[in-house]
């Protein structure tokens, strides 16, 4: 397994150390990628040397690229640390869950990898959180701006200029923020999540929007897992604090004139605590509805199988519930490493061996459910999803089937989306 972290993330962290899966003769590769400019800086003169080198206009994937030539190394090289160079998964979560996604949608990656987990999350294209997470991209239009006025920040005219800064000048402005405030070019065109520099659309890298991808097939159709965490993509524990009239008025600009159905399903009733609650319960369904229909539209154009979840665990010694990552340490069996952070108890450790178990089972064969990984009982089958059954995989609190909204919800979701302009 080839590890692919978050944003800003490095390969050295507990979080995913790899000797609870070598446990279960899995060997796990992990690898430090350029994030921010280094990683995603797209501009005029880059364009042109990526032109030159590849016969594309590209330029602002070099940190996807990373992955690429790491993928090549295992190839090359796995055999002699024990690992099976035809039994490759790669597997991430946020921004390397992105990492995963583009991996599977670009000719580039072919026959570097042949299953893929894409932790928090795949999301169905014409979700709107996609525009604000770190599971998306920029078109090269945006990137270019992003790219010039980069530059400029920098009191450079050319690229050759910019190469010629330190380090750590480049990392001034590299993110959103300078000391806390924001750089004067970012303000205009924001994605409201703390990644200006991400990947691009540029045709070669990124071939294509993820609703076109969707449309015709992976580029690489391989088994894949995808799902989300109870409490992330606007689940927020503790609660928001949000009053009644707040609760209203946001809901209400959000959703325009699906509003009045909207309030139908998730009321305030008058009460500030309902109201972050009922909330919350609309971040989850958004969240579960958005990974069942992307399953449902990957069915039609992939012959892979698509395996989704919902994990709801909460880790032992905090108050934000089964926040973002917090499957990680459970589905890598990295608990031990974790020990000095987290109040683990024995039910962890369980939940732990079965959610690792359904990960080395997957890395082994393609299937989660089969390849003797999990050392206790039987586990609970996983199913993989069809384009109509309308439910996910239940991980942490409970395992097996479990729905993903009531029938109104899905609908209300579903117009929701209709009416977007997908990514």
């Amino acid at each position: 397994m080839v590890w692919n972290q978050g944003s800003e993330e490095t390969s050295d962290n507990p979080w995913w150390y790899g000797g609870g899966l070598a446990l279960k003769d899995i060997v796990v590769v992990t690898f430090n990628r350029r994030d921010d400019a280094f990683g995603y800086l797209a501009h005029p003169e880059l364009n042109a040397e990526g032109l030159a080198a590849t016969g594309h206009n590209t330029s602002g994937n070099y940190g996807v690229l990373d992955f690429l030539e790491v993928l090549k190394w295992v190839q090359k090289s796995i055999a002699n640390f024990g690992g099976d160079p035809d039994r490759v998964t790669i597997a991430g979560q946020s921004f390397g869950s992105s990492q995963v996604y583009h991996a599977v949608n670009s000719k580039l990656f072919k026959g570097h990898f042949h299953r893929a987990i894409s932790e928090s999350g795949i999301r169905y294209p014409y979700d709107t959180l996609l525009a604000g997470l770190a599971t998306s991209y920029v078109n090269m239009d945006e990137a270019l701006f992003h790219g010039v006025n980069y530059t400029k920040f920098h009191n450079a005219s050319s690229i050759s200029e910019l190469r010629k800064l330190s380090t750590e000048q480049l990392l001034v402005g590299s993110g959103d923020r300078v000391n806390g405030t924001w750089i004067w070019w970012v303000t205009a065109l924001s994605c409201n999540y703390p990644l200006i520099f991400k990947p691009v659309l540029d045709g070669y890298v990124l071939p294509m929007k993820y609703i076109e991808q969707l449309t015709v097939g992976p580029a690489n159709d391989v088994p894949l897992i995808t799902g989300n965490t109870k409490d992330e993509s606007g689940a927020t524990l503790p609660l928001n604090g949000y009053t009644v009239d707040e609760y209203v008025n946001y809901t209400t600009l959000k959703y325009g004139n699906l509003s009045s159905r909207y309030l139908e399903l998730y009321p305030p009733l008058n009460n500030q605590t309902h109201a972050d609650e009922a909330w919350n319960a609309a971040a989850r369904d958004t969240s579960l509805v958005s990974t069942w229909l992307y399953a449902k539209n990957w069915v039609l154009s992939a012959s892979s199988p698509i395996y989704t979840y919902y994990w709801d665990h909460a880790p032992p010694g905090q108050d934000q519930g089964a926040f973002h990552q917090s499957e990680i340490m459970y589905a890598l069996n990295a608990l031990y490493a974790n020990a000095d952070t987290y109040p683990f108890t024995a039910e962890d450790y369980y939940i732990s061996d079965i959610m690792s178990g359904y990960w080395a089972n997957f890395i082994r064969t393609g299937d989660p459910n089969t390849g003797g990984a999990f050392v206790g009982a039987n586990l609970t089958r996983w199913y993989p999803n069809d384009a109509a059954t309308k439910y996910v995989m239940h991980l942490g609190n409970g395992w097996g089937n479990h729905s993903i909204s009531q029938p109104e919800s899905i609908q209300f979701f579903e117009d929701y989306f209709a009416q977007q302009i997908p990514y």
